[in-house]
């Protein structure tokens, strides 16, 4: 087959950016159709096959870890738990990468004497104050050493905007205190700002910048809010915290920062089919398959290979383990 003539390829670059409408025939630089929303215009290019891949931030990290190891990458992300919101981000990085004392004594006694709970890292419970403390040197090590050695690094700055504060000093902590803290007073809830997330985004950028060389990529967390302490509705104070956290991604990041849209992906799931269990909120494994691969083919170099059919298997399996109250391995 011979080549185009001049007149042959404007013809067809003329019929690519062709938009008909029902008032007539437009030609634009570029579109994207709605019914083309889970197609990738161009990749960013920063996800290589076999890359150390940290996730942090809130509770798709999991999900998302399981599924970059079966896809072969090496994922991580902490053992100390989630961070939920952009001050619990920025606190993280600043004691993991330089060092910084946490705002807070970090060995909270329960009032009950069951042990000693950790205001940053949700996971940590011990029963003396000096495990406590070794346990989060060690979480604060490892964490350390994914960063720096990060290929790629996968920042989801927020489930909520909402932060609870000790009435002693006005410390941001990561999620509602502990119940038997909580009952015993001393706590506030602020409904987020967005000149205060800005300033967060800012700090974890020169944290990441300054002390890592991954590729560094943002996300809004894609799970909706489970509750709120405000007056407002669920769905209100969802929108407004999930649309500041946004902007202040898009005032904020700049080259070569990546915006990799999890959540803009999840309101674009407008059919019957849902990527989330029965609760509206926690990605089920075949959601998690959907929205990862998504996050796959938007950051990769190169070809993105469709899941296996094992991969599929296994996840629809485990999904009907799920609803069947199965124990799933």
């Amino acid at each position: 087959m011979g080549e185009m003539s001049s007149v042959e390829e404007e013809r067809v670059e003329q019929d690519l950016r062709r938009l008909p409408t029902r008032r007539g025939d437009y030609y634009v630089p570029s579109y994207q159709l709605w019914a083309d929303r889970d197609e990738i215009p161009r990749s960013a290019e920063v996800l290589s096959p076999d890359d150390r891949v940290v996730i942090l931030g809130s509770c798709i990290a999991w999900q998302a870890h399981r599924y970059l190891r079966l896809r072969g990458y090496r994922p991580f992300h902490s053992p100390g738990g989630y961070t939920y919101n952009s001050q619990s981000v920025r606190t993280e990085l600043s004691r993991v990468l330089e060092g910084t004392p946490w705002p807070l004594p970090i060995a909270q006694e329960l009032p009950d004497g069951s042990g000693f709970t950790h205001p940053f890292r949700k996971n940590l419970l011990a029963s003396s104050r000096s495990e406590l403390v070794v346990a989060d040197d060690h979480i604060t090590k490892e964490f350390r050493e994914a960063l720096i050695g990060a290929d790629v690094i996968l920042c989801v700055i927020g489930t909520t905007i909402e932060v609870w504060r000790s009435e002693h000093g006005g410390v941001a902590i990561n999620e509602i205190p502990h119940p038997e803290l909580y009952r015993m007073g001393g706590w506030r809830m602020e409904l987020g700002d967005l000149d205060e997330i800005r300033d967060d985004v800012r700090e974890i950028r020169r944290l990441l910048t300054h002390h890592t060389t991954g590729a560094q990529v943002y996300a809004v967390c894609p799970i909706p809010l489970h509750a709120t302490w405000s007056d407002d509705s669920i769905i209100t104070r969802n929108g407004r915290g999930k649309a500041l956290l946004r902007a202040a991604l898009d005032l904020e990041l700049s080259d070569p920062d990546v915006y990799l849209p999890l959540w803009d992906w999840m309101q674009g799931q407008t059919r019957r089919w849902t990527p989330t269990r029965p609760d509206g909120r926690h990605l089920d494994w075949v959601g998690t398959d959907r929205i990862m691969h998504f996050a796959e083919r938007y950051l990769a170099e190169g070809e993105v290979p469709p899941l296996s059919i094992t991969h599929r298997a296994r996840s629809a399996l485990r999904d009907t383990a799920f609803r069947l109250k199965l124990p799933v391995y």
